[in-house]
């Protein structure tokens, strides 16, 4: 929200930390009127994405399995709707699932020993 987003999904496995969150939204909440924050307790695997989502940030969630599989789940999103989309994902672990599949890194920070941070996008939507 702080970066102008106006709509904020979180998709969240554990019950504990889907409820974690929605307590920090009600601390924050007053500091981004414009905002809306959704917080679904869920398999990100399962989870439907909505046609309007264009920005995907990731902490190194998944196994490279589950990875794929979210990244199916966009691509069917990215198909009802064509558009391009941005992954935001901190510690790549499994950066080659996107890279594999046509998406393009942006940016790239690294350290000294590894690649901290990518921006990738889907290269060859409009």
């Amino acid at each position: 929200a702080q970066h102008g987003f106006k709509e904020i999904y979180g998709v969240e496995l554990a019950r504990e930390l889907c409820e974690a969150a929605k307590e920090n939204i009600k601390k924050v909440k007053h500091d981004f009127p414009g905002a809306q924050f959704h917080v679904c307790f869920a398999d990100a695997a399962q989870y439907y994405i909505p046609e309007h989502i264009n920005v995907f940030y990731f902490f190194n969630p998944f196994s490279e399995i589950v990875m794929r599989t979210v990244l199916l789940k966009i691509q069917e999103s990215i198909n009802r709707k064509i558009r391009k989309v941005y992954i935001l994902y901190i510690n790549p672990r499994h950066a080659e699932v996107f890279t594999s599949n046509g998406y393009r890194i942006v940016w790239e920070l690294k350290s000294r020993r590894y690649t901290e941070g990518l921006i990738l996008t889907n290269q060859h939507a409009q």
